[in-house]
Formats: C-alpha cells, sequence, structure tokens
C-alpha cells in the first residue's frame, strides 16, 4: 500500500522546510515518536502517522481511499527572550503551511495541551485527508 510512503513524503517534506534557518531559526528538530524520557533538545516537533482507515470504496473498486490521519505536538521551552508560547506558535504555522497549504490536509485539532514538564508548553494539531491507494492523490475531507 502506498499510504506509508504518502506520509514519508510529508515527513521528509516537513523535515526539508525546518532545516532552512529563516523558517526555523530557533533549530526544532522533527521526530517520528515521542521520546519516552525528557528530551534534552527544545523545540521539539514530534509527526506521527495515526491509524489510517478504509474510506470509500466504488462498486468497480476504480477508487480506493483510505483516510490519513497525522498528529504533530509541538514542544517549547522558553530562548531567551523568546517566549515558549511565541516558539510554538511560530514553528505550528511551518507545520501548518506544509501539511494544511502544501499538501491540502484539513486541520481538525489545534489545541494546547498541558505536559508533564511544567515549564514545557505544547501544542498539538491533528490533521487528516483523503489519499487514493493507486494514484496517491489527496483530497481534503
Amino acid at each position: 500500500m502506498n499510504i506509508e510512503k504518502v506520509y514519508e513524503e510529508m515527513f521528509d517534506y516537513l523535515n526539508t522546510q525546518l532545516s532552512d534557518v529563516e523558517i526555523n531559526p530557533y533549530g526544532a528538530v522533527l521526530l517520528d515518536t515521542i521520546p519516552s524520557v525528557e528530551p534534552s533538545v527544545f523545540p521539539l516537533i514530534v509527526m506521527t502517522q495515526m491509524d489510517f482507515t478504509f474510506a470509500t470504496e466504488t462498486l468497480g473498486k476504480t477508487h480506493k481511499r483510505f483516510t490519513l490521519p497525522i498528529e504533530v505536538n509541538i514542544f517549547t521551552i522558553k530562548s531567551g527572550a523568546n517566549k515558549k508560547e511565541t516558539i510554538a506558535k511560530q514553528l505550528a504555522n511551518v507545520v501548518k503551511e506544509v501539511l494544511f497549504d502544501h499538501y491540502g490536509m484539513r486541520l481538525d485539532v489545534f489545541d494546547r495541551q498541558p505536559n508533564l514538564i511544567e515549564n514545557v508548553y505544547r501544542i498539538v494539531m491533528r490533521f487528516s485527508c483523503l489519499v487514493d491507494e493507486d494514484t496517491e492523490i489527496i483530497y481534503r475531507e
């Protein structure tokens, strides 16, 4: 199935965008899993593919579409004169530009979430889209 390939392409493209110092002046690191121990590097962006589901299929089986949900967690701390909230919102805009504007995904959730570590600010974003299995064309739901 090509849906994993679509996710990997999105992850790689976001990583490429974050490597640009003008887009990411804070040096945020992109990971594909949330670390099990307190990370030593901030800001941190974690992009994970959630379980995808079968969405639609025609009788002729010409269109097989799967819902591709992606969750992005942004973790920031205060950096010099920059507030952790400001850093998180700027990084969220970069993520939105890639997944919403570039790939055409739908933004389902944009929320601040409490974090176990008090001085860490956390934003959770959830995106979704339909992906055609054969053509890898992405549709907003």
